[in-house]
């Protein structure tokens, strides 16, 4: 999908106040923000308007709507189910840092109207990935920018679902190494690919808790338990999450610390990720039964200053490259 030449003149045309990242000898669509070393966790939320209903709302693209009723009429499945998530409303930025605010929103109208962006450039990108794409290939991203002056920090008109992505950093002689992992063939966004891990969805325990799960911390230990562990999350109530193993193991002995670095916002899709650094002191603490959105565990080598001794390859996701810079950054400054 990147290995051409074409995305990076089409998006830097169209977001030019927003520079890609570049890690590990190649240049990613996304855009990053840091914070300042010791940040709390959630103080990278913003206000919550827990008011507005999730779900596909009139004010999106109504050439959406057909795929969002699509989703809703599927039979379920595992990894397909339109659960309430937090909409991106802004990132803003702040003495402080940048902060998210959000709006109650739904998985299936993030499909519809987020990731909608990006099967829509890939696919115009696809007859020709060294060439760049014309506007008129991408209508619904055209649409979206008559209606909105800085579309990258603005998330009106849409729902796209704010997620969390930790870079977890284990000890190896002479440097460190990042977790990443290739994702399951069976999840719905990126199969096959590189991410960090754990990552997922910011979402409430149902559509009844909105500021009860508005929370970076919360996500962040339920999807180490979920993702890393098998922890199944339908038999564990969310009260209990504390009182699992594996985030019990985390939080005490001090085998681990956890840093907010910043946000990220792949200019692919246009939906923001916060990104967390999980600094690991004891490996041991990773050890477990990782579960079904796991294709396969890797390990990126990297140098005392948090370089890749090797070039990443095209198939790590843009998002997976913010939070790695990202988590650079917060290691630079700690260090």
């Amino acid at each position: 999908m990147l290995a051409g030449r074409g995305w990076e003149p089409t998006l830097r045309a169209l977001y030019p106040a927003y520079e890609p990242v570049r890690f590990g000898g190649r240049t990613f669509p996304v855009t990053v923000r840091p914070v300042p070393p010791g940040t709390d966790l959630d103080a990278v939320l913003g206000d919550l308007d827990p008011t507005p209903p999730p779900g596909f709302d009139a004010s999106f693209d109504p050439r959406g709507a057909a795929e969002y009723r699509a989703y809703a009429a599927a039979p379920p499945r595992q990894g397909l189910h339109d659960g309430p998530t937090y909409a991106a409303v802004r990132v803003r930025d702040t003495a402080d840092g940048p902060r998210v605010d959000a709006r109650p929103g739904s998985y299936f109208a993030s499909l519809a109207t987020a990731e909608a962006l990006e099967r829509e450039f890939v696919e115009a990108l696809a007859a020709d990935p060294d060439r760049p794409v014309p506007p008129a290939d991408l209508p619904r991203r055209a649409w979206l920018h008559e209606r909105l002056a800085d579309p990258v920090r603005d998330g009106r008109f849409r729902a796209g679902a704010l997620s969390v992505a930790t870079t977890v950093l284990l000890p190896r002689p002479g440097g460190h190494a990042a977790l990443l992992v290739r994702r399951s063939w069976r999840v719905r966004t990126h199969p096959g690919f590189l991410h960090v891990a754990p990552a997922g969805i910011l979402a409430p325990p149902d559509r009844s808790h909105w500021r009860e799960g508005f929370s970076v911390r919360q996500t962040v230990y339920r999807e180490f338990a979920e993702e890393l562990f098998g922890l199944d999350l339908e038999t564990t109530p969310e009260a209990g999450l504390l009182d699992s193993a594996p985030v019990r193991a985390l939080l005490d002995g001090g085998a681990a610390e956890l840093h907010l670095c910043g946000v990220s916002v792949p200019l692919l899709h246009l939906r923001p990720e916060i990104c967390v650094l999980l600094r690991v002191h004891d490996p041991a603490l990773l050890r477990g039964t990782r579960n079904w959105e796991v294709g396969r565990v890797l390990e990126l080598p990297l140098d005392e200053e948090f370089r890749p001794l090797e070039d990443v390859t095209p198939d790590l996701i843009p998002a997976a490259a913010g939070a790695l810079r990202l988590a650079r950054s917060q290691v630079t400054a700690l260090s």
